[in-house]
């Protein structure tokens, strides 16, 4: 994607694509991965015009199929003149790339229920097992104890999913895949602190 940056970063510097001015002490512009590319730039018809010729600076055409717009703070009247002058279509945040949610806000905990939804599916998945402590343990040292990592190497997770994983894989260790009531003898801190594993 370098033979769409530069020419791009040209236009920005050029003050042909102005930035966004949400973004103007970092001055960033767009950020590329792998094959994607996301553009950070004020709502305005201007922009839009500029980044619709971008097949005359960057020698590339947009894919309308692939590609689409999220506002932030625009009025209905700018959106409407921006999605026509582009032809893309309108998304709302959070959208997921990459399994992690794209949030323009600090994470929130309905941002993560993704997440406590994996792990509720992998215990499920371990239904009519018989596993004994040392079972659930090894499950959890080497499979739920890691489901978080990615997650947790793109945000800082919120206090009260980590609070909502830790209970689940509690419950998990004590009763096994299907929840029943049982009398703890050992805390599970001390149990916790034996798997040493790191939840964030």
């Amino acid at each position: 994607m370098e033979i769409f940056s530069r020419p791009f970063n040209r236009e920005v510097n050029n003050n042909r694509i102005p930035h966004s001015r949400r973004f103007h002490k970092l001055y960033v512009s767009h950020i590329i991965y792998a094959d994607d590319v996301l553009i950070f730039a004020d709502s305005s018809v201007r922009n839009a015009l500029a980044i619709n010729q971008n097949d005359s600076w960057a020698g590339l055409g947009i894919n309308k199929a692939k590609c689409s717009l999220s506002f932030s703070a625009t009025s209905y009247r700018v959106k409407r003149k921006i999605i026509r002058t582009l032809g893309l279509r309108e998304v709302q945040l959070p959208l997921k790339y990459w399994g992690l949610p794209l949030v323009s806000t600090r994470l929130r905990h309905s941002d993560c229920l993704l997440l406590l939804d994996k792990f509720n599916r992998r215990i499920s998945n371990w239904k009519g097992r018989l596993l004994s402590y040392a079972g659930r343990m090894e499950l959890i040292s080497s499979v739920l104890a890691s489901l978080h990592i990615y997650w947790s190497s793109a945000f800082r997770l919120p206090e009260k999913i980590l609070k909502s994983i830790s209970l689940s894989i509690r419950d998990f260790f004590w009763s096994g895949p299907e929840p029943t009531y049982k009398i703890h003898t050992i805390s599970w801190s001390n149990v916790d602190r034996r798997m040493k594993v790191d939840w964030g």
